[in-house]
């Protein structure tokens, strides 16, 4: 039998403690079971909930990665925090490399015509 806990103050969540409690419910999965794989206190991952905390992406991705979240909510759950997701930080990634190609080839190019 699954252990109870406290009952969660859903008015009291932001979005990505909205976000975080999807991804544990698809997990069949605590909190208090997420913080002990992370190795933080309970608590932390409550205040986050609710918005009284922030965590960095990476600590983020890692909680993603103990509830095997879904993509398109890791994406959301990531974006509420304010933070790129994984697919959107290789599209950047590659349109900044695009853009120095650009640069280069065309520096080379009036370099070319210059000299």
């Amino acid at each position: 039998m699954a252990k109870v806990g406290r009952k969660v103050q859903y008015e009291r969540l932001t979005p990505v403690g909205i976000y975080l409690d999807e991804a544990l419910r698809l997990a069949n999965m605590s909190r208090a079971e997420l913080a002990r794989r992370a190795g933080m206190e309970a608590s932390i991952v409550t205040r986050v909930c609710n918005g009284e905390r922030t965590v960095g992406r990476n600590t983020l991705l890692e909680w993603c990665s103990f509830v095997a979240c879904p993509e398109w909510l890791e994406t959301l759950f990531l974006n509420a925090a304010s933070y790129a997701s994984r697919e959107q930080e290789a599209r950047a990634i590659q349109e900044a490399q695009a853009i120095v190609a650009e640069v280069l080839d065309k520096t080379f190019l009036e370099d070319s015509i210059v000299s």
